[in-house]
């Protein structure tokens, strides 16, 4: 008697448990549904705000694409100009090889450069004449001065605009 007692309450607890689950589970689905339909106008505020998010987003991509190809651009010009700038100063500075320099002269000069202690006699036409040696380093610093005079234009003229974006955008 206490086995049948004892399964009839057991099957009435596990069908009340039942009955209590698929109720939970119903209520959650329909607090799911009133969640959601509450909600449809902010999910749909979130989903429009992602697609003017991504519109901004390409829009940016493009601009920086473009300020970058600019950039690139005017860097290859700035360089290929101070590389002509250099090569034409080399190529003067080349073609003075044939140059005589001459200094004081036998009037204001030392005694070494006038020859007159050296033993040496000189001529009106190379009086006052430098050496060979003295002649090629004197042109070749001053190359290398106007190659450093050109490298600090160019610095100068860099630091001197405000900035890069401004310079490609044309605004002041």
């Amino acid at each position: 008697m206490w086995t049948l007692l004892l399964n009839r309450y057991v099957l009435g607890g596990l069908a009340i448990a039942a009955l209590i689950g698929f109720l939970a589970y119903q209520k959650h689905g329909y607090d799911n549904r009133l969640r959601a339909e509450g909600a449809a106008p902010y999910i749909a505020a979130i989903e429009k705000q992602k697609v003017e998010a991504q519109a901004l987003l390409d829009s940016e991509i493009a601009k920086n694409t473009a300020l970058s190809k600019q950039w690139a651009e005017y860097a290859r010009k700035a360089d290929d100009d101070y590389a002509k700038q250099i090569a034409d100063i080399r190529a003067r500075g080349n073609s003075a090889r044939g140059v005589r320099l001459y200094g004081c002269g036998p009037s204001g000069g030392s005694p070494a450069a006038s020859g007159k202690d050296s033993g040496e006699s000189q001529d009106s036409a190379t009086a006052g004449q430098l050496s060979d040696r003295t002649t090629q380093f004197l042109v070749a610093q001053a190359t290398r001065a106007d190659e450093v005079h050109t490298y600090a234009v160019t610095c100068h003229e860099y630091v001197k605009s405000r900035s890069i974006r401004q310079s490609l955008r044309g605004t002041p």
